[in-house]
């Protein structure tokens, strides 16, 4: 086989992992530090007591973001690369972790207090259903973090550009 084909197919393969989260959710967009640091501390206070769930948890950003405020964090990531590689570096963070997985079927820990996703106008009311079933199914009230995008039906507790935050009860 000539190397000329093998690069061909390896370059299909990532961008087939990389492009594949884009056609069924929401594709890798990476948080702004700046705008995280703002959202922890003026939109919803995230401290020790919180549990943070990151639906895409793409490159570990808002994990660590949340760590560094005392709060414990998981991610799921649907991109098995994605996910291996902020595992990675995420392995000196105390408190935060990521999981391979969808965002979809990932059950919430019955620890979690706040959600934080960054999806789009496709995705957003499957979302808000899913945490909305998740903390039924807890039985207890859940924030979600909405980065860039709103749900149109339903009124935000708070807006910060460009965060969306919404109390969801059980």
């Amino acid at each position: 086989m000539p190397v000329a084909l093998i690069l061909i197919l390896v370059l299909m393969i990532i961008l087939l992992v990389f492009l594949l989260p884009g056609v069924i959710g929401a594709p890798y967009v990476p948080s702004e530090q700046k705008d995280l640091e703002r959202a922890f501390t003026k939109l919803y206070k995230i401290s020790e007591k919180d549990y943070l769930v990151d639906l895409g948890a793409g490159d570990g950003i808002v994990l660590k973001a949340a760590a560094a405020h005392g709060a414990k964090a998981i991610g799921v990531e649907i991109n098995p690369l994605l996910a291996i590689y902020t595992s990675l570096k995420l392995r000196r963070v105390k408190g935060a972790k990521i999981k391979c997985g969808d965002m979809y079927t990932f059950e919430l820990p019955s620890e979690t207090t706040v959600v934080y996703a960054y999806a789009n106008n496709f995705t957003i009311p499957r979302l808000y259903k899913r945490v909305q079933k998740e903390a039924k199914r807890l039985n207890k009230t859940i924030y979600l973090i909405s980065n860039a995008f709103d749900f149109k039906t339903i009124k935000a507790q708070k807006h910060l550009a460009p965060y969306y935050l919404y109390k969801i009860e059980p």
